[in-house]
This record gives C-alpha cells, sequence and structure tokens, in this order.
C-alpha cells in the first residue's frame, strides 16, 4: 500500500534567480496540491446530453505552516511575509521510484501569496497562503536527496 509520505515536496528559497536552494517541506501541517478545471458545457439542440468541455486548468498549492525559528523555509517565507506573487520553484518528489538518493520528480514554477504570519489565541503562529503555478506544465526530471537538486530529463 502506499501511503502519502512517498511524495516529498522542494521549495527553492534562493535569494538570486537562477540559482536554487531547494529545502525540503518538513511541516506536518499542510500544502496540499490541487487542480481547478475552467469548464465549459456545449449547447448543441441535437444533444440531449451536453457535453463538458475543459478550457483550462489552474494548479495550486494552499500551505499552513508551523513558524518556527531556525527552520530555512520559515524564515524565507517570514522575509517575504509583505511581498505577493513572489516567484519559488516546488519540485514534487516521487520516493517510490527511482535510487537510494535520486529519486523520480517534477518541477514547476510558482508565484506565492502569502497571508500574515498569524494563529489562534493560545496556539502556534502559521504561515499559511497559496502558491500558484505559472509554467504551462510539469518539467519530468529527477530530485538527488544527497545534494537538494533537481534535473531535468532531456529528451
Amino acid at each position: 500500500m502506499l501511503t502519502t509520505d512517498i511524495f516529498q515536496y522542494a521549495l527553492d528559497v534562493s535569494a538570486v534567480p537562477g540559482t536554487p536552494d531547494y529545502v525540503l517541506v518538513t511541516e506536518n501541517s499542510a500544502f496540499n496540491p490541487k487542480i481547478d478545471f475552467k469548464t465549459k458545457e456545449t449547447d448543441y439542440k441535437c444533444l440531449k446530453n451536453q457535453i463538458e468541455r475543459t478550457q483550462s486548468i489552474k494548479t495550486s498549492v494552499e500551505y499552513d505552516i508551523a513558524y518556527e525559528d531556525g527552520q530555512e523555509l520559515q524564515t524565507w517565507l517570514a522575509l517575504h511575509e509583505d511581498d505577493f506573487d513572489f516567484a519559488t520553484s516546488i519540485v514534487r518528489i516521487d520516493t517510490s521510484k527511482g535510487a537510494a538518493t535520486v529519486h523520480e520528480a517534477k518541477m514547476a514554477k510558482f508565484l506565492v501569496r502569502p497571508n500574515p504570519i498569524d494563529g489562534a489565541a493560545s496556539e502556534d503562529l502559521k504561515h499559511t497562503g497559496v502558491m500558484n503555478m505559472t509554467d504551462q506544465a510539469w518539467t519530468k526530471g529527477t530530485f538527488n536527496m544527497t545534494t537538494m537538486a533537481f534535473t531535468p530529463v532531456v529528451g
């Protein structure tokens, strides 16, 4: 049986564009990818059952990550708390496929829309927000867990 822990996510938290610095999302809170479909239903008089067609898709990730000092991802999110639509890339790593430290993966660019750091009374502070994919498709490749590097598959 496969469980959700086979999928790992890495975010680019680099300060220098074009030089990725990936860190794993290790939080046990929420990092939930989803796809929203924009559809259009046909309107043909000759069809009893109209056909619904997908016009476009929107891939996004909603996140809810506890604020912890000294964590690279949380520090990066806090640095950008007042920014919106800032760039990152996300790598989705399938640890059930590949070798011991190099796994099949896919990468895409996203824009981050954070909410202010906040939380319920007497609870941990949280980073929440949404990341919207800007690439037209995922780039397939591999991710090396030792070097924290994504390598696209050529061809």
